[in-house]
């Protein structure tokens, strides 16, 4: 069903903003500008980050510049819809089972107090583990005796 609307009304003053361009002005009420933009703006920006898969959740941010568009991209976020989140998202899995791999393979030359620490460290995670974190080395202290 077609419907006609007045270009004189308030409804129709407000289609006609986003239908122009920002250097025009209404030709019945010169206050009124158009709100499209003349030539491509690349903020603000949306970036996506894919936090869990089946089903897939995202996250979003809204970035006003490039500062913030690095600052999110350091944490994970892409540009490029939620199709690019995922290929990143599935990348970053690869590459943690892919390193998970090779560590499993370096612990085969490890000795049996090492192995033991390993196993812990992987029983209490449900994930890959890229690497072990370290235990911090408590350092001797002789005393002197005066």
């Amino acid at each position: 069903m077609a419907l006609l609307t007045v270009p004189e009304s308030p409804e129709g003053m407000e289609m006609w903003k986003w239908e122009h361009h920002q250097g025009e002005s209404h030709p019945l009420n010169p206050s009124v500008k158009g709100m499209r933009p003349t030539h491509f703006q690349p903020y603000p920006a949306m970036m996506y980050k894919a936090v869990q898969k089946n089903p897939w959740r995202f996250e979003h941010e809204i970035v006003a510049d490039e500062h913030e568009q690095r600052n999110l991209e350091s944490r994970g976020f892409v540009a490029g819809g939620t199709g690019a989140a995922a290929e990143a998202y599935d990348a970053a899995q690869q590459n943690l089972a892919v390193m998970a791999a090779v560590r499993a393979a370096e612990d085969r030359t490890m000795s049996e107090k090492a192995q033991a620490e390993v196993n812990a460290a992987e029983q209490a995670s449900s994930r890959h583990l890229g690497e072990i974190p370290e235990k911090p080395i408590q350092r001797r202290v002789s005393r002197s005796t005066e």
